[in-house]
This record gives structure tokens, C-alpha cells and sequence, in this order.
């Protein structure tokens, strides 16, 4: 999964990235996410962004919260993307994934008060006006 998750965050041909996205949301859930939850405590900034990357094409209930968590990440593309993920996880079609993320309407929250980052504010902002 990680392999995956790394291909589809530096593939440009979106017919490629449509492939890899399918295959990643066959994976069994399970396995896959305690892969890509731990690519997000890696060092390395490009880790931890196709771990988000990863997590949210597999759309599982198991990223919800790990993603949340990266929105207070120091590094500001890996909070963005995060944010991000979790506005897409938000809108997804798997039971149970949408209420897992309204139900991390703190963490949102707080990242949108302490982002000194603009578009992170704008975006956890929304984000968070959303689900409340």
C-alpha cells in the first residue's frame, strides 16, 4: 500500500492515478491503513503526504482520525493535505466515513484556530463550518 500510495502521489497521467486509485480501494482495508497511518510519522515530508494521499483513496473509517491528527502537522503541505483528504472523506459513499469525520469537528477546529497558515485556516475553516 505504500508503494501505491507513493506512485499515486507523483503520478501526473490521471488514467494512471484512476488505476492505482482502484486498486488501493480493493486492498483490505485493515492491512493497507496501518501502512499508510504509519508512513504519517515518518521524518520525511513526502511520507507522510502520500500516506494522506494513500488514506484518502482508500477511503477507510481506520484513516479518519490519524488524519485529523496530521492536520496539526508542523510541516504546512502535509496539514493542507490533510485537510483535504478528510473534505473528500467527508463526501465519500462508504458507510460510516462521513460521520467519522464530522465526528472530528474538535480536532478541525482547533487546527483552524491555530493555523498561521492562511489557505490551512481558509480550508480547516470551512471544513469545519460544514460539519457544524
Amino acid at each position: 500500500a505504500p508503494g501505491l500510495a507513493r506512485a499515486l502521489r507523483s503520478e501526473k497521467d490521471e488514467s494512471a492515478r484512476a488505476r492505482i486509485r482502484r486498486t488501493l480501494s480493493v486492498l483490505p482495508a485493515q492491512g493497507a491503513s496501518k501502512e499508510l497511518i504509519a508512513l504519517l510519522a515518518r521524518p520525511e515530508v513526502e511520507e507522510r503526504l502520500a500516506g494522506i494521499t494513500g488514506l484518502e483513496a482508500l477511503s477507510s473509517a481506520d484513516g479518519v482520525r490519524p488524519l485529523a491528527g496530521a492536520l496539526l502537522d508542523p510541516d504546512r503541505s502535509v496539514a493542507v493535505a490533510a485537510c483535504r483528504a478528510l473534505e473528500a472523506l467527508r463526501a465519500s459513499r462508504v458507510p460510516g466515513v462521513p460521520d467519522l469525520v464530522n465526528q472530528q469537528a474538535r480536532e478541525i477546529g482547533r487546527a483552524s484556530a491555530s493555523a498561521r497558515d492562511e489557505e490551512l485556516k481558509r480550508l480547516a475553516r470551512h471544513l469545519y463550518f460544514q460539519i457544524r
